[in-house]
């Protein structure tokens, strides 16, 4: 199983930024942004080759937490968190990229089908 653009947003609001508790929805603005956030950290990953997934599509599970952390650091900056709030984003995102590139690299995902010969 994977998650949704919007399942990433709202485990972002939720478990980092704490803007929502679980079953509660987002304010407009705060959702705007947190898509922003994902689209820019999809950007980067997809420039080193690491985004194995389509910008429209679900976010494969094993990913999940690296990317979610990677796109708190994005969004932390916007809101006025605890230092608590901070230091286990940057605790958490720290070594996401490294863990997103160690699991690509061992997954043999491939962002595009292979050409059956």
């Amino acid at each position: 199983m994977s998650l949704t653009k919007n399942e990433i947003r709202d485990r972002i609001a939720t478990d980092y930024l704490g803007l929502i508790q679980l079953g509660e929805t987002l304010e407009h603005k705060d959702s705007v942004r947190i898509l922003q956030g994902i689209d820019e950290v999809y950007e980067y990953l997809k420039t080193k080759g690491l985004a194995t997934w389509a910008s429209t599509g679900s976010v494969p599970n094993s990913l999940v937490p690296f990317f979610t952390a990677l796109v708190a650091n994005n969004c932390s900056s916007a809101y006025g968190l605890s230092t608590e709030r901070q230091n286990k984003i940057i605790l958490d995102s720290s070594t996401a990229e490294a863990s997103v590139r160690e699991l690509v690299s061992n997954s043999g995902t491939l962002e595009e089908e292979p050409t059956s010969f």
